[in-house]
Parts: C-alpha cells; structure tokens; sequence
C-alpha cells in the first residue's frame, strides 16, 4: 500500500475526529450518533485493509491481518480505550448480556459475509460440484460426526460437563462442528483453487456441515431447553424443524440450479452490466433473507444464489462489476469477527482452551481428512480439505454466544471456545496455503471427471492477417451469443455461453484457442470456417480486380497530391 494511501486514511480518521466534535455538545442527539458510526466504519476499514496488505507483504493471507487487526481494534483492546481527540470507537459492554459490537456493524459484517459467499458461488463450477457432492457428503458428516463427539469428550475430559448429556457438553459439541466457509472460501479464492477436486470438496462439504449444524443445534437447544425447564423433551418436533431445515435447502439448491438460466436470459434484458450485477446481488440478499427466516444460515442461501448463476455465461461479468464493493466489504467482516472475540476472558482458561482447541483441529483434519482420502484423494488431497474444514470462526462465535445467552456457558466456558475458533481460524490459512500448490490431490480419477483443456493453434505469416482473423472470431462468437470480454493482457479474449468456455490468444503470429476437450472439435471447425471465409473474401476481391482498382486509385491519388504540392 503505498504512502499517498496511508496519509488520505488518516486525514480521512483526523477529519472525522475534527468533525465529530460539535456533535458531542448535544449528548444523545442524531448527530453524535452518525459521527460516532462514521468514526466505527473508518476504523474498521482502515485497520481491516491495512492488516490485510501487512499480511500479504509477510506473505501471509489478508485473512491473517484482517482478523488481528480486528483484535487490536475490538471494545476488549485498543478499541474500548479512549483515543486522543476521537474517543472510543468501540466501548467494552457494560454487562456480559449486552453485544460486544454494535448492532449496525453486524449488520454491515452480514453484509460482507453474504456477498462472500455469493461470489464464491459465482466460481464455484457446478458440474465439478455435483461431481464431488459424494465425496463432500462424506466429507461433511465425518466432520460433523468426529467434531461432535470429539468436543462433547473434550468437555467431558476436561472436568467442564459431568456427563455427555449435560448441557454443557452438547453445547461444546455444537461449538466444535461448526465450519466457517468464509475464511476457507477466500483463501481458496486468492490461490485460484476455486475449482479445484479440493476446492469443490470443501465447499460441497461445508455447505452441508452448515446445514447439518444448524440441524443439531435445534436438537442441541431442545434438549438444553426440556433439561433446565424439567419439561418433556420431544423429539416429534426436532424432527419437524431438521426436516423442514433440509427440505427448505434441497429446494432452494435444486430450483437454483434448475433455474439459474432462464434467470440467466431475463437478466440479459436488462443491458446494463452494472445494473445486472447489481441486481443479482440483490436477489442474493433476498435468499439469504429467506434462509435465515426458515432456519438456515443466510450465508447459504447467498451461496446457493451465486451457484445457481455460475453456470451461465454471466458469472464472469458479475464477478467483474462486483469486484469494488467485494474488495471494499470483505475484510470488514473477517475484521469483525476478530472484533468479537473477548482476549481478557482467555486467561482464566488457557490451558483447557489449548487442550480443546488441539481436540478441535484434529476432529476435523483427521476426520474430513480420511473421509477425503476414502472418497478418492491422496494424502495431500486428503490433508488440504481437512484443514480447510478445519476453521470454526463466526459460526462457532454464534453457536457459543447462544450457550452464553442461555446461562448454559459462563464467560470463562465462552473464552474457551472463542480461543478454539480464533485459533483455528488464524491457523488454517498459513497451514493451508502452501499446500494450495499444482500438485494433484487425487489418488485416483474420479468418476466423471472432465479431461484436461485443450488448445487448438495457427500460425500466419503475418501478424496483422492474425489480428483480423481474431476479430472476426470474436464477432462470430457474438453472434452465436456468447458474451466475449477481454481479458487482462494484450490480445486476450475469453467468450462464454452456458457451461462453455473458449479463451482467444494472439502471441505473436500465432493464433490459440483454449478450450476444455469436450469442445476441441467446436474451436477447430469455427477456426476453419472463418479462415475459409476471410480466404474466400480475399481471393473474390483479387478475382474482380477489386484490389488492383484500389490499388492503383490509391496510386494516383498520391501522385495527385505529391504534384500539387
């Protein structure tokens, strides 16, 4: 980040100090209020992108900065300290009761988060997904399976449950199951490994483990619930609500992928590419809304959104007019959730907080991971999907603050599990990412798989024959209707229709088509027909006398000119 960066963000901090003052006279009024979020939002934004381009000049993931700076910055450090001429921006709660953060910075936090997920949806190739939905349903249950059991013993092992039915134990196991996508998602996204057998595993996985763990913790709740009330625990309507929690989902997936064309097309209607970005992302927002009113987590019903569209040929230029306000928003969430985490309740507990956090990391490396090497990866396969299972972030900070609400949890038990999700969250991304490397992760090829791209060449004699035959492709594939974008670079196109892609390349007179196997003999016979046409064209021009006419008519012209001059 260059200096000019660094010196408009803290003018831009000292201007809200200045301008923040006279709102201060009136105590409580509306304009106190709006400086005081102002100065909020600043905060969060510089210190989130400034950790973020710390991180990646240690050559470590934005992610890594993003959550630290939120530590530094949140109401139980330099954030609930009066600031000189600003004040605290974040004032530690009064009462263990009251939110650590403000309720509009969740808000903007579940703002972030659903457009990170919408856009991982977005890369997500479906066919690879619905290839790998087996082994992310192996992958999912054996995480959830291995981290429930293994944090309900924990808690058990470690004196903080009598028994495996207490409260208190079903809760830690809750706690231990949750996966945040998020943070595996934007890692995943950095690297390019989006589409990869891992990638797709992953997110296939965390998907389900979600669903499941919002599944289980309804159960976890009931039975919480019937045990403190001395009530009659039912499981008639747990069942009801896991039903209508799955059932809501599978509908939402299969009428997105069903769906997502036609959508698609009317979407087309609109022109603006900005407009149809935007709208989209709005149609995100609503399924997210959706999902969380039916039970699930709104992250997943943005997810689904992005997955539904990613098959059609406008999922790059979403990807392309939302990339600002993803670049801006995103690590405010991950910032945030650093935000959330209370360090001062660590001390008590750090043992038994290091303990659990162990028995955490090796539920999911361990579980996710021989579910993966059983489904067909090797063992480095095996191990980049275990540890990409592996942080708990957000969603254990939920699960673990509803534990909190409800007198199950008290504050030192909730330092605990904060220790395991920020540790396991901080931890993944440096464990993760020198794995993300071009090695394959697959002991075997999975069946299904698509076989590797193809690139189909011509070389000319000269190099602006070359650029004509370029540009003609492009209109050809425009009329076919795919939408073609340059891509970064000289002389680059990428043309999409559907679920097909074609990459046009022109370095020096050579001429390459890219594109899967299973559209080799497309790219060949629209490469041929345009170079017969552009053939033919030229030879019925020389034919006719057409070029001789001109040639001359050029000829005479110059002469003409030359003379009167």
């Amino acid at each position: 980040m260059s200096r000019t960066t660094l010196r408009i963000g803290w003018w831009a901090v000292l201007a809200l100090a200045l301008g923040s003052a006279p709102a201060e006279a009136s105590s409580g009024g509306e304009a106190e209020r709006i400086a005081h979020f102002a100065l909020q939002v600043a905060s969060i934004f510089l210190f989130a992108h400034l950790g973020g381009a710390l991180a990646r000049r240690c050559r470590l993931p934005s992610v890594v900065g993003e959550l630290s700076s939120g530590l530094l910055i949140g109401p139980f450090a330099l954030g609930g300290l009066p600031w000189p001429l600003l004040g605290a921006p974040f004032p530690a709660p009064a009462t263990e009761m009251e939110a650590a953060v403000p309720a509009e910075i969740m808000h903007l936090s579940s703002l972030a988060a659903i457009l990170l997920l919408f856009v991982s949806g977005l890369e997500t190739d479906v066919g690879m997904f619905l290839r790998y939905s087996g082994p992310g349903l192996a992958v999912g249950v054996a995480g959830v399976v291995f981290a429930y059991a293994l944090g309900a013993f924990g808690a058990v092992m470690l004196g903080l449950a009598d028994s495996w039915m207490a409260p208190t134990a079903l809760f830690f196991g809750a706690i231990s199951t949750a996966t945040s996508v998020g943070i595996t998602a934007r890692l995943l996204s950095e690297r390019r490994r989006m589409e990869s057998p891992e990638g797709v595993t992953i997110l296939a996985a965390a998907v389900l483990d979600d669903i499941l763990c919002f599944v289980l913790l309804a159960v976890v709740v009931g039975i919480t619930h019937a045990q403190l009330d001395g009530a009659a625990f039912s499981w008639a309507s747990i069942g009801i609500v896991a039903g209508r929690t799955v059932g809501f989902w599978i509908l939402l997936a299969g009428g997105g992928l069903l769906l997502g064309r036609r959508v698609a097309k009317l979407l087309k209607a609109l022109g603006s590419h900005e407009t149809i970005a935007f709208v989209t992302f709005g149609l995100a927002l609503l399924l997210a809304g959706v999902s969380e009113r039916m039970g699930l987590a709104a992250i997943i019903g943005s997810y689904t959104t992005g997955l539904a569209l990613s098959r059609s040929d406008l999922a790059d230029v979403i990807r392309e007019r939302l990339h600002g306000l993803y670049t801006a928003l995103v690590p405010v969430f991950f910032c945030v959730s650093g935000m959330m985490v209370d360090v001062t309740a660590l001390r008590g507990a750090l043992g038994i907080g290091l303990a659990f956090t162990l028995l955490a990391i090796i539920s999911k490396v361990g579980g996710c991971g021989i579910a993966a090497v059983c489904a067909g990866f090797n063992l480095t396969g095996g191990l980049r999907v275990g540890l990409g299972m592996m942080p708990r972030g957000e969603v254990a900070l939920i699960v673990a603050s509803l534990g909190l609400s409800q007198g199950v949890l008290t504050p030192t038990l909730y330092g605990v599990a904060v220790m395991m999700a920020i540790l396991t969250t901080i931890s993944a991304p440096p464990l993760l990412g020198p794995l993300l490397n071009d090695r394959s992760g697959l002991r075997r090829k999975h069946r299904g798989d698509a076989p590797a791209e193809e690139t189909v060449s011509l070389e000319l004699p000269r190099h602006d024959v070359v650029e004509l035959l370029m540009a003609r492709l492009v209109e050809a594939l425009r009329r076919e209707e795919y939408l073609v974008q340059p891509l970064p670079g000289e002389n680059m196109f990428r043309a999409r229709l559907d679920d097909r892609i074609l990459t046009i390349s022109r370095e020096g007179n050579t001429l390459t088509l890219t594109v899967p196997a299973a559209h080799a003999a497309f790219a060949r016979y629209l490469l041929l027909e345009e170079l017969i046409e552009l053939q033919d064209m030229l030879e019925e021009c020389r034919q006719k006398g057409h070029l001789s006419q001109m040639r001359d008519t050029l000829i005479r012209d110059a002469v003409r000119v030359e003379n009167g001059a």
